[in-house]
């Protein structure tokens, strides 16, 4: 950091220093008795920084100086703004940690009791007197039972399981997922990603899939997506995922869509997991734009 010269005022040396960190050259200013010394940080900006400081000297009350100041401080604004609400975010999640994990995330233990409950019960679906409330609907008439006010059967379907190795692993995945997102945005928000992710997975395998289907799997894929797309383009919330837990399941999808894996509910799989990319990079640019 080095000093290259100084200003009259304070008024002077806060337009300067704003226009300067507008255009990309981190600077401070600093009193010294009666004037105000100009730093720059980076060494290689330096030539650059001068000749704006003569320029500034010559007409120091150019509008463009105004301006790039004013819209320094809107940036400034912003990012304190966004700081205070990033350390409102870490005491809450902080709390919440401090709490037992099923009080921490009710709705991921919930669901994940009222599959393992339902998928029992109905002997992996054996049990047509159980399963056949909680599947879509018929293969050639999907929609049939919804049109008639059967509205949960859009949701149930997600809870009903066909063997043991397809619970464990939806069950597995679902609670590092769900636990994640509840831990930080609370209960409401992974429910109502959960429930939006259900319906359009759900929706997606009745039009374009070949039979009856259930599972947590769409919604896990949408979880995924969200965490992977929200995590990557806003990093101040925290979500972190593993290079290979990316390829696992993106290389799942893809091996199961091409036919590889058969018997698979494919559009439920990329439905939830487009679902949840769009959520995520969504509100990610949103947060970015101080919107949310």
């Amino acid at each position: 950091m080095r000093q290259i010269g100084t200003l009259a005022s304070e008024s002077e040396a806060r337009r300067l220093s704003g226009f300067l960190t507008f255009n990309g050259i981190d600077n401070t200013i600093e009193r010294e008795g009666h004037e105000w010394s100009l730093w720059i940080h980076n060494e290689d900006r330096i030539p650059e920084a001068r000749e704006e400081l003569d320029r500034f000297h010559e007409n120091p009350r150019d509008p463009r100086y105004a301006q790039a100041a004013q819209a320094a401080e809107e940036l400034d604004r912003r990012e304190e703004l966004h700081r205070d609400l990033y350390n409102d975010r870490v005491l809450k999640i902080r709390r919440r940690l401090q709490r037992p994990a099923p009080l921490r995330c009710p709705v991921t233990f919930l669901f994940i009791a009222a599959s393992v409950l339902i998928t029992l019960l109905s002997g992996f679906g054996k049990d047509p007197a159980i399963a056949k409330w909680m599947i879509f609907g018929p293969v050639r008439a999907p929609f049939a039972a919804i049109e008639v006010g059967q509205w949960w059967r859009l949701i149930t379907p997600i809870f009903l399981h066909f063997n043991s190795m397809h619970l464990l692993f939806d069950m597995i995945m679902f609670f590092q997922f769900g636990m994640l997102i509840e831990t930080v945005h609370g209960s409401l928000r992974a429910v109502l990603l959960i429930l939006v992710a259900a319906v359009i997975s759900n929706v997606a395998e009745a039009l374009l899939g070949h039979g009856i289907f259930g599972g947590m799997s769409g919604v896990v894929y949408a979880q995924f997506g969200y965490v992977w797309m929200r995590g990557y383009f806003d990093p101040s919330v925290g979500f972190s995922l593993r290079g290979d837990t990316v390829i696992m399941l993106v290389g799942w999808a893809i091996l199961c869509g091409v036919g590889v894996i058969p018997d698979v509910a494919n559009a439920a799989h990329f439905g939830g997991l487009f679902t949840g990319m769009f959520i995520g990079l969504t509100s990610a640019m949103l947060r970015r734009q101080g919107w949310v």
